[in-house]
């Protein structure tokens, strides 16, 4: 299932150890991918090395709301080899972390930044490397916020193992500034349905002090084909989140 503005398209392989490249167009946006197939998603452990199918989407929903980043600093969780959603967002925000566990998925990263140089402000975004709940990596991304924490946490398909659930929230909460009357902080997740219930996921939400709101689907634009981000019984959803006080 492919959002209706959002279409992919092999063109021939550069050269590079990886079998094919994509052209995919966001909008308004072309970029271009150095990736795995989809043929790939079983037998490789490095998932980030591949195009999930949520991260289009959340980036179209970016595109079409750019008020939800404009001047603020965003971090993305899980990003992979592409980060498409910090791709999207680094248009109008003011900082854009992309963050990953895998260093070889960073290093595709790299390449695929400089990729599309020519149509993005990448020097905006700043790649590290993030193990979930882990104290130190936490403390080392909150601190390129300048300390406050992020104004905007991303994550697409990065529910799909029911046990790093916890630790996905764990690691949004640390990272997330605080609530304040200038700014209400935000998680928005856009995952295709799985194994993981989804109220497990919220329910894992719950315990780490994010909110569920539920009236975005009036206060968004919602493009063509994406339709389904605001049904509860969609295989596309999207999960949007303010912290507790």
């Amino acid at each position: 299932m492919n959002p209706q503005n959002c279409k992919f398209l092999i063109v021939p392989d550069c050269g590079t150890v990886f079998d094919q490249m994509k052209r995919i167009e966001v909008c308004k946006h072309d970029i271009l991918v150095k990736c795995l197939g989809k043929e790939h998603q079983h037998t490789v452990k490095a998932t980030g090395l591949l195009l999930w199918d949520a991260a289009p989407a959340l980036a179209t929903i970016l595109e079409a709301n750019p008020a939800l980043v404009k001047g603020k600093s965003v971090v993305e969780l899980g990003c992979g080899a592409l980060a498409l959603c910090s791709l999207l967002a680094s248009d109008h925000a003011s900082l854009v972390v992309a963050t990953d566990g895998d260093s070889d998925v960073l290093d595709l990263l790299h390449e695929n930044l400089e990729l599309n140089a020519s149509t993005f402000p990448v020097r905006k975004v700043v790649c590290s490397r993030l193990e979930w709940g882990c104290k130190d990596a936490m403390e080392s991304v909150r601190a390129l916020s300048t300390g406050n924490g992020f104004d905007v946490v991303l994550g697409t398909d990065v529910t799909y193992v029911a046990e790093m659930v916890p630790l996905l929230f764990q690691t949004a909460r640390t990272l997330i500034s605080p609530s304040s009357s200038a700014c209400q902080p935000m998680l928005l997740l856009c995952h295709f349905a799985r194994k993981v219930a989804e109220g497990d996921i919220l329910a894992a939400a719950k315990a780490h002090g994010f909110n569920l709101h539920t009236a975005w689907t009036s206060e968004l634009v919602i493009p063509p084909g994406l339709e389904s981000l605001g049904s509860t019984h969609g295989p596309l959803r999207l999960l949007y989140f303010h912290p507790s006080a």
